[in-house]
């Protein structure tokens, strides 16, 4: 799912709690040598959805937080369920502030998240040229 699907299905999935749902995207490009030589490239995406939960209890407010790599709709329920019911069931938080007014969302909200790719890595690969004796420019 997209950073802002995850976010969008997940504050709707806290319903009339307070909350938030945070995406935590990386991409990486990797080299590896071995012995002066290039070995394997590569790139590497990961995605963590935080989730906030702050339900009303008696006496205020709860308070609840989770993280997990959610890579369905149904890991993104459970893991929403998850941090309400906790909130729900917690001491009331000595810590509660009023809640934080809507924004308007960023005009770049649709927009992919940016990335990492191999061609990022071939100025330095094209360095290591000078100090490796086989050319690591070859292997892209």
């Amino acid at each position: 799912m997209r950073p802002q699907e995850v976010v969008e299905r997940g504050v709707q999935m806290l319903a009339g709690d307070r909350g938030a749902v945070l995406v935590e995207q990386q991409s990486a490009a990797n080299l590896r040598w071995a012995n002066s030589t290039l070995t394997t490239n590569g790139m590497t995406e990961s995605q963590r959805v935080h989730v906030v939960a702050h339900p009303q209890v008696d006496g205020g407010w709860g308070a609840a937080t989770a993280s997990s790599v959610v890579r369905t709709v149904e890991e993104l329920a459970a893991l929403v369920e998850a941090v309400r019911s906790e909130a729900r069931s917690a001491e009331p938080a000595q810590d509660a502030a009023d809640e934080v007014g809507t924004r308007p969302s960023s005009p770049r909200w649709d927009e992919a998240p940016e990335g990492s790719s191999p061609d990022e890595l071939r100025p330095v690969s094209a360095l290591l040229d000078d100090v490796l004796p086989e050319t690591a420019a070859d292997h892209f």
